[in-house]
């Protein structure tokens, strides 16, 4: 009964942070104290009359509807939490994107979630910057060749999954995470989360999370074929303030662009755009230095990295090659729990964080002595990026 409770009150709190979320961003109006009229029954001394059975009637009503809001708040959670669960990929426990002042989104559209094999029909990359309340939505031909993971070489992007499904037993995982290792490499910048649905269920789906549609939430359609048709790592919590969002911003603040092959040659423009959008984040506004060193045998792989960095709002003051090679990639800080040192492991996917205390003792690289924040790239940088 403590957990049926607590659910109805995660439902709420779920729906609430959709009302909040709308109410940062819509115009409030003055309210107007509207004039009721009052019918009293008065005695003959002028006193108003209480009827204690009126009373008795209203407050059975007031608890009626308490309760039915209630009933149903839990019915609608448990339909929402046991369809959304089963949508939810092995990678969904990870970071949460609520507090995220740059938040991304990779739309993956394929022809069939069961199908052998998935094929990818549409692809979209979407950034919300929460901060400039504006949203830039990436449209990216899945004709592009770009150069897979792995041993596959240049590919369409339209056969990710199906090139993926060859090298793992769990197609829709380690596709996902094909596809956002390519845009990763596309755009130089973060990929936080991922949504894949089937083409028969685009429509309604891109209607909810893409333009905010909160009529669409509701559909019994949508909740009944959640499960079948959708696979994320979006928590329920980041999904329902994703949809707030996009519900909040007006039409002017979306932007949608065609991914041509000249536009990605044109990098200077992309990370322009997201330095921008960066440059009042937590991170900039640490101003560490950042000394970014390739460790490993793989050529320009520092000097990527470097561009992501920057895109993510770091100050990159050196690039250059370490003195030795090294095996594992590690990050050596003045300050291991700053939050420029915890988005560059995550971004990443660096775990191997020392202090300079620690990490002076093992590695003999001068940048140490240069730079508050050394990220050295060894070689299993080759399967992060």
């Amino acid at each position: 009964m403590v957990l049926e409770k607590q659910s109805v009150l995660l439902f709420l709190t779920n729906l609430a942070q959709i009302s909040d979320r709308i109410s940062l961003y819509m115009p409030r109006k003055t309210a107007q104290k509207p004039k009721i009229k009052l019918r009293r029954t008065r005695r003959a001394s002028g006193k108003v009359r209480n009827n204690p059975q009126k009373n008795k009637i209203l407050q059975i009503s007031i608890i009626f509807l308490i309760s039915l809001t209630a009933l149903v708040a839990y019915g609608g959670y448990k339909l929402i939490d046991r369809s959304y669960a089963s949508a939810m990929s092995s990678s969904s426990e990870g970071y949460s994107i609520k507090d995220l002042d740059v938040v991304t989104v990779t739309y993956i559209v394929v022809n069939d979630l069961d199908a052998d094999p998935v094929v990818i029909e549409k692809l979209k990359y979407v950034v919300i910057d929460k901060e400039n309340k504006r949203v830039s939505i990436f449209q990216i031909p899945i004709d592009m060749q770009v150069d897979v993971p792995g041993k596959f070489g240049v590919e369409e992007i339209s056969k990710l999954f199906s090139l993926a499904a060859l090298e793992s037993d769990d197609t829709l995982e380690s596709g996902a995470a094909y596809v956002q290792k390519v845009v990763f490499n596309i755009f130089a910048f973060k990929t936080d989360k991922y949504v894949v649905s089937d083409s028969s269920f685009d429509p309604a789906l891109e209607s909810v999370l893409l333009s905010g549609n909160l009529l669409g939430l509701a559909g019994v359609d949508l909740l009944a074929n959640f499960s079948t048709s959708v696979y994320t790592n979006l928590s329920f919590g980041d999904l329902l303030d994703t949809i707030g969002f996009m519900n909040s911003v007006s039409s002017d603040r979306v932007e949608i662009k065609e991914l041509s092959y000249e536009y990605q040659l044109g990098s200077q423009a992309l990370d322009s755009q997201f330095q921008e959008m960066t440059s009042g984040s937590t991170i900039g506004g640490e101003e560490e230095s950042i000394a970014v060193l390739n460790g490993s045998s793989t050529p320009g792989l520092a000097s990527f990295t470097s561009r992501v960095i920057k895109n993510i709002g770091g100050r990159v003051v050196a690039i250059n090659n370490s003195d030795t090679s090294y095996e594992k990639s590690i990050i050596v800080a003045k300050n291991p729990n700053s939050e420029a040192v915890q988005q560059i492991s995550r971004v990443f996917g660096i775990t191997n964080i020392k202090s300079k205390e620690e990490g002076g003792i093992e590695v003999g690289e001068g940048e140490l002595y240069r730079a508050d924040i050394v990220v050295i790239l060894g070689f299993d940088s080759r399967e992060i990026l």
